[in-house]
């Protein structure tokens, strides 16, 4: 292997790697501020226990 294409194989990996690391970032703060809000109405509606009654009898059907 000469010294080129392992260059051009570095700069590709590399390149696709700060690609997915980006997407990962960019999406995260969505994510979270999503399952915060989700959390916290579940929380102020008392839709928790109605949540886990329903699994119960799902479980156990």
């Amino acid at each position: 292997m000469d010294g080129g294409f392992v260059g051009v194989v570095h700069a590709i990996l590399t390149a696709l790697g700060a690609m997915v690391a980006q997407t990962l970032l960019l999406c995260f703060p969505q994510l979270t501020a999503g399952l915060l809000y989700a959390d916290r109405r579940l929380r102020r509606e008392g839709l928790a226990s109605e949540l886990e009654r329903q699994s119960q009898e799902l479980s156990s059907a």
